[in-house]
């Protein structure tokens, strides 16, 4: 029997690659929604809205409304609206506050009985950039009043393409940790990114920065906090703490090197297995006052790419506490990085695929089964970049397609010989899960930002022999409101809306186990 066998999937693990992209990302504030939710005075959002289950009594109070949801947001406005749920009300009050718990300020009201219907929108054009705002709205009667509370931001104006998390440990006794860890900057946990690569994460004297996968955070007021979270018993000591956006540093926090200054997170101990910054201490930091987003580039390189791959694989292959959220693998089957790098020091090897204007990667994992003996399971697929020029009624864009998708499953003999379930679950397969359990992903990125009053009319694309990909735009002059056009100007690289659909999270099939290195 061959050991080796190969399963064809085309189009089933974007979702590593939706997190894995973000070739550049308009520096314009233009309007986009983000996920709403409550945040209470600890600091941290949580979930909001939801249609009332109270019965709706002309002997009671109100029912509230459903929301508020966010429509739309710019640097100096705010859209929203909300869904009347009672037929028993006497008016409506919207409110604002600057804190969780105020001082309120009413922005407007209405009576459903003075000339007929309430207006379920609104739009407030009297905020402050980058300014977090909470909403209420206040329903009454004569038996009551029920409120809504939701907290919407503020644009800051500065596009976000790429987050990293640069961590080191304490080099002292027992601050190493082989404990999963949970970052995040915007919800907490399962909403973060588990932070596992190929290599011995969180050593001794060890530092290392970490991509995060935050598909919602385009703007960097959506930066809500940096959260870091690790379930377990093996105790971890940070000492330094970095958060970098676009490659630049907007947050540092030196906690100390000594087992008495650097920062634990170990339940086991005593300590909080966690640590949140929160969103005043941010922007209060000198680094994240100084910040001046970088111009965008035209060169996606290969290390850039291999560094996101691997950090989405581990995402996605990482099952230490929330197996139900990020459930990869069926039954007892252990999964983890293979201890050997396919290219130096990386678990992620690129190169130019076959396929024009393409990029091919691949991957092992370790997959330990019930039984004697294991397998080793190898993904490859390609990645095509393909220009689309700009129409009378359509923009430039980019296209990002997933193709070629292929995996295998090496058997130790033993195993084969022994188990012949075992090969017919490989056969079923392993292999084919660890492809099927990360979610399709189709990707287009609009270049419809005009900079310098030009704007982008093509894109040549070029995959270098190492895997990186260069981008080559041709401009013309931006169209005006009514149709004519400006002069150019000049434009450095290239600037895009990021608009399109995007997995912005992991979900398999069953039940996993714990994983480790």
């Amino acid at each position: 029997m061959n050991p080796r066998r190969w399963f064809n999937k085309t189009g089933a693990i974007g979702a590593m690659i939706a997190l894995v992209i973000g070739l550049a990302s308009a520096s314009a504030a233009v309007a986009r929604a983000t996920t709403p939710g409550t945040i209470p005075p600890g600091g941290g959002i949580v979930g909001g809205g939801g249609l009332s289950t109270e019965p709706d009594d002309p002997f009671g109070k109100p029912v509230r409304p459903d929301g508020p949801i966010l429509d739309e947001r710019t640097a100096t406005s705010i859209r929203f609206h909300w869904w009347d749920l009672s037929s028993y009300e006497s008016g409506y009050e919207l409110y604002r506050a600057p804190a969780y718990g105020g001082p309120w300020t009413r922005l407007a009201a209405w009576s459903p009985y003075d000339g007929g219907a309430v207006p379920m929108s609104y739009t407030d054009a009297t905020v402050a950039r980058d300014t977090l705002y909470y909403y209420k709205v206040r329903v009454y009667n004569a038996h009551g009043e029920s409120s809504a509370i939701q907290a919407f931001s503020t644009l800051d104006g500065r596009g976000v393409s790429r987050l990293q998390l640069r961590v080191r440990t304490a080099n002292v006794a027992d601050a190493d940790t082989d404990d999963g860890v949970n970052a995040s900057v915007k919800d907490y946990e399962p909403d973060g990114t588990w932070l596992d690569y190929g290599r011995d994460d969180f050593e001794r004297g060890d530092e290392f920065t970490y991509e995060l996968l935050a598909p919602d955070v385009t703007d960097l007021s959506d930066i809500h906090q940096i959260h870091l979270l690790k379930p377990g018993t093996d105790g971890w000591c940070i000492a330094n703490l970095t958060l970098l956006v676009d490659g630049i540093a907007v947050y540092e926090q030196h906690f100390g090197e000594t087992a008495t200054t650097c920062r634990w997170l170990d339940d086991a101990s005593g300590y909080q297995n966690h640590l949140t910054i929160g969103r005043a201490t941010l922007r209060a930091h000198p680094l994240w006052q100084a910040y001046a987003k970088p111009a965008a580039t035209p060169l996606l390189s290969a290390a850039e790419l291999a560094d996101r791959i691997e950090a989405a694989v581990g995402h996605a292959i990482h099952d230490d506490v929330y197996v139900d959220k990020f459930p990869l693998y069926q039954g007892d089957i252990d999964v983890s990085w293979t201890g050997t790098p396919l290219d130096g020091e990386r678990h992620v090897k690129l190169s130019k695929s076959q396929t024009p204007d393409a990029v091919h990667a691949e991957f092992e994992l370790d997959v330990d089964t019930p039984g004697p003996g294991g397998l080793t399971g190898r993904l490859g697929f390609d990645l095509r970049f393909t220009g689309v020029c700009r129409t009378a009624t359509e923009p430039a864009k980019i296209l990002m397609k997933l193709e070629n998708v292929r995996a295998t499953a090496d058997f130790d003999w033993t195993v084969e010989a022994m188990t012949l379930w075992l090969a017919n679950l490989m056969e079923g397969g392993i292999a084919d899960t660890i492809a099927g359990s990360l979610p399709d992903f189709s990707r287009t990125i609009v270049l419809d930002q005009p900079v310098g009053g030009r704007i982008v009319k093509c894109v040549a694309i070029l995959v270098n022999g190492d895997g990186g990909v260069a981008f080559f735009p041709e401009y013309e002059p931006a169209p005006t409101n009514d149709g004519t056009t400006v002069g150019s100007g000049t434009i450095g690289g290239i600037g895009s809306t990021g608009t399109g659909t995007v997995g912005s999270g992991i979900r398999g099939g069953g039940r996993g186990s714990a994983i480790r290195k």
